[in-house]
């Protein structure tokens, strides 16, 4: 039911929609190649994941396309009676919508009794799951309990509350529920007290991904800016995340592909490969500077030289150093 309605208020719809346009604004050349642009790339931000982008454009150009249509149709029959050939026109656009916050109030409905029910709770943890994900949702669990002791010990740092886990059933629950705070290739979120999940059962990583995901809470309670290499490394390196990426290190730092700590803050960070590169700058800073420097410079991540003892581009270097010596 769940896929229909995905199809239905993200597919469907907008074609309908754009039809009704289409026809309304008179079938021109215009209009039909602004209706087809705007469709496609309505639909290319959608299927890649983009929601907050494919329904900001949506009401950035559908709006004005609309309001014309509209004000065409109805010049179009001023001063001549609506026969029921008529009518259709002018209330297909506000009975698409009636059905559009149907399926989506149906559906927010569904997932509230679905699996916004608390399932059970540990020592620091309440987790909220589908009754079909039960038993990954508790291993689940387990795991994150096992780790947050290890976890708020080093970064020296506990959530005052238990924090929520919310486990979804499949992928097109996940995306359909968060919306434009996932992608389809998201396998976890959070925010500062909850954790919001794709479950284990057909995607083991979850169990160490879950861990990744709740150093971000942890993080979350620190008071600081942290550039993008220090929050993924500490999430990283303490969830043991997708140790796998490492190997794709030797060639790149053989070749000198080695990036500057600003290449690895923000949008690039995935492209420069950063989820492995900021796993060994903590792995670095641990083993030489040891936790307790570590927490400072997590608290005031712009203070390199009273932490250190050098420079920022001097602890690149050292860093590099390090890479070189470990992992080329």
């Amino acid at each position: 039911m769940l896929v229909i309605d995905l199809v239905i208020t993200n597919l469907v719809i907008p074609g309908l929609l754009t039809l009704w346009v289409w026809k309304s604004s008179g079938s021109s050349l215009a209009g039909s190649v602004t209706c087809l642009l705007t469709t496609a790339s309505y639909f290319i931000f959608f299927w890649i994941g983009e929601f907050n982008k494919a329904m900001t454009l949506f009401g950035a150009l559908w709006t004005p396309l609309v309001v014309y249509a509209s004000y065409r149709l109805i010049k179009k029959t001023k001063g001549a009676p609506l026969f029921p050939q008529k009518i259709w026109k002018l209330a297909a656009l506000p009975v698409m919508m009636l059905i559009a916050s149907s399926f989506i109030y149906v559906n927010l409905s569904s997932l509230l009794s679905s699996f916004y029910q608390k399932q059970f709770e540990t020592e620091h943890f309440m987790v909220y799951n589908s009754k079909a994900d039960y038993a990954e949702a508790e291993q689940l669990a387990n795991r994150l309990e096992q780790n947050y002791g290890r976890v708020t010990e080093a970064l020296q740092v506990e959530p005052t509350t238990k924090t929520k886990v919310i486990v979804f059933p499949s992928q097109i629950h996940f995306i359909y529920s968060l919306g434009q705070f996932s992608n389809f290739w998201s396998l976890g979120v959070f925010n500062e007290d909850t954790l919001f999940i794709l479950s284990p059962k057909n995607r083991p990583a979850m169990y160490n991904s879950s861990v990744h995901e709740f150093i971000h809470v942890i993080l979350s309670h620190i008071d600081s800016t942290r550039p993008t290499w220090l929050e993924e490394g500490l999430a990283n390196y303490f969830g043991q995340t997708d140790l796998d990426a490492l190997k794709v290190l030797p060639p790149l730092i053989s070749s000198g592909q080695i990036p500057s700590f600003d290449e690895i803050d923000g949008p690039a960070f995935v492209y420069r490969h950063g989820y492995p590169y900021s796993y060994t700058i903590v792995e670095f800073l641990i083993l030489e500077y040891g936790y307790e420097k570590l927490n400072d410079f997590v608290r005031h991540p712009e203070d390199y030289k009273r932490i250190f003892g050098v420079s920022e581009s001097e602890l690149h270097g050292l860093w590099v150093k390090y890479l070189k010596g470990n992992y080329s």
